[in-house]
């Protein structure tokens, strides 16, 4: 019982703390803060390297990864774009390639993970043309439409399942006061125009 009740001050200790650090950061930091806080966000920090799966970072990818979380002297001051650099410029400039290379690190290393237990694996899958007629809600109807992974298997041997994955950025002007659930919940919605 004293150590239960130990457990509980210590927890309400904690978040008395965590409250008032976050109330003295600016929207943007708060929601940086909060992101790094969630489960598993700073694992990379902890986990062992594997070459095998592509889980190791070399000396210039650490680097990239400390700065982006923490804000490092000796970073250009200008984007090969013309705008002024930072973290959040290089989250969202379509020059530097930065976003679909997260994008594509994303789909590739689940594909990795899907070909351990599923059977004809495939990234950028081209979807059955279908007419728009057909459906009630908005679905993507082009010719060349593609989702980022499918998979035969995954929940029965001969079902073949479609992946779309989603990579955010929750401290940009489009998600200003908004919380990391509602970004999720957001994502989710627009994920469904995919659906048949």
């Amino acid at each position: 019982m004293y150590q239960t009740h130990k457990k509980q001050n210590t927890r309400e200790k904690r978040k008395n703390i965590r409250d008032e650090i976050l109330g003295e950061l600016t929207p943007e930091s708060q929601q940086f803060l909060k992101g790094a806080m969630e489960k598993g966000a700073s694992s990379w920090l902890s986990a062992l390297p594997n070459k095998a799966i592509g889980y190791a970072l070399n000396k210039q990818e650490f680097m990239d990864a400390v700065c982006m979380r923490w804000k490092v002297k000796g970073i250009p001051i200008h984007c090969a774009c013309g705008e002024t650099s930072s973290v959040d410029h290089s989250l969202i400039c379509k020059l530097g390639g930065y976003t679909s290379m997260r994008h594509n690190s994303v789909r590739d290393s689940k594909a990795q993970l899907m070909r351990e237990v599923c059977r004809d694996v495939q990234t950028e899958p081209t979807l059955l043309p279908i007419n728009a007629n057909d459906y009630e809600r908005k679905v993507n109807t082009s010719d060349n439409a593609r989702l980022d992974i499918s998979a035969t298997g995954l929940w029965n041997s001969c079902e073949k399942t479609f992946f779309d994955v989603r990579i955010t950025h929750p401290t940009s002007q489009s998600h200003s006061g908004k919380s990391l659930a509602e970004i999720y919940q957001q994502h989710e919605k627009e994920k469904g125009k995919y659906k048949q």
